[in-house]
């Protein structure tokens, strides 16, 4: 049977085929994956509040695949209106779906946390509008954001489409220009970068965060799956560590 170890159920943003690809990349063996999406176009706060308004029909067609824990997909879907929405959006998945539920925004914050890191860059796929909220969520979250930067995209479709090299070259260019960082995210659920993380890590010789990692990370948590995972950034390894 798929799944008969945790089997995780994954709300999208309609767009690409990224973040199913990269979880299950990395998922252990005995982990797989049920996916619904949500409808958006633009990635812009108007498109989120629109597709937001079908969250519990996702949720729902989640809880009727059985599946063990939920991840909201779309790190801007919990961090466009600040801590205190997407705290309520959490709680609009698990009444909706009656399951374990965890935003990628809320993912993103807690690995962080868990790598303790404070003094981040951030490197992204979005517009100044968007990046500017990322910001004060983090920052509200107590983290101290030294840069965002962003790949300036509109639509999922087309980050989906750019190469792992596009995460990279950002990723560095941010780090570059920040003093004292204690790690890097790279936010954006549509970018890959499961194939650079490692490379970035060693590069930059500082830890990174990314959305789909943070979410992988979260959502195996959720599944009761304490594994340590390798090959895809420092923060999968501590998936192993007691405590965690």
């Amino acid at each position: 049977m798929y799944g008969w170890r945790a089997l995780i159920g994954l709300v999208q943003p309609s767009g690409g085929p990224v973040a199913e690809e990269e979880f299950r990349m990395a998922a252990p063996e005995g982990v797989s994956f049920v996916t619904t999406r949500m409808y958006i176009e633009e990635v812009s706060a108007e498109g989120l509040e629109r597709m937001l308004t079908q969250v519990e029909r996702a949720a729902r067609e989640i809880a009727i695949m059985k599946a063990d824990a939920l991840v909201l997909c779309g790190t801007p879907t919990g961090f466009f209106r600040g801590q205190a929405y997407n705290l309520a959006l959490t709680g609009r998945l698990r009444e909706a779906s009656g399951l374990p539920s965890v935003t990628m925004a809320t993912a993103v914050v807690e690995a962080m946390r868990r790598l303790g890191l404070r003094k981040i860059a951030a490197a992204t796929a979005y517009t100044d509008e968007l990046n500017q909220r990322l910001r004060a969520f983090l920052e509200e979250a107590d983290f101290q954001v030294l840069a965002v930067e962003g790949l300036r995209q509109r639509y999922n479709w087309d980050i989906a489409r750019m190469p792992p090299a596009a995460a990279y070259t950002l990723t560095k260019e941010v780090a570059r220009k920040v003093k004292d960082a204690d790690g890097i995210l790279i936010c954006s659920g549509a970018l890959r970068t499961f194939e650079v993380i490692d490379l970035l890590e060693r590069d930059l010789g500082l830890p990174v965060v990314t959305s789909n990692q943070a979410g992988l990370w979260a959502g195996l948590r959720l599944g009761g799956v304490r594994e340590t995972v390798r090959g895809f950034g420092s923060l999968l390894t501590t998936l192993g560590e007691s405590g965690d």
